[in-house]
């Protein structure tokens, strides 16, 4: 399961990304002298990767940040 959880953490912001920057970074028609690819086409990757690096971070901190959390409310409840 966990695996499967680090594979989706892997494509997952790139398939986010990719989705919504699907919009207009290509020119299939392009005319004579422009480029296919839009000067923007570098923004996918910067997102990504800043996407990728984020859940990761996450993924690895969370364990201590939610122990910090829940241990704040447990001692709330003790009496």
């Amino acid at each position: 399961m966990k695996a499967l959880a680090i594979l989706t953490m892997v494509f997952l912001p790139a398939t986010f990304v990719g989705t919504f920057m699907s919009m207009g970074l290509f020119n299939w028609q392009p005319k004579d002298g422009d480029s296919v690819l839009s000067p923007w086409w570098y923004i996918y990757f910067v997102v990504t990767g800043g996407l990728t690096t984020l859940v990761f971070v996450v993924y690895l901190y969370w364990p201590r940040v939610a122990v910090v959390i829940f241990s704040r409310k447990q001692d709330r409840h003790v009496v």
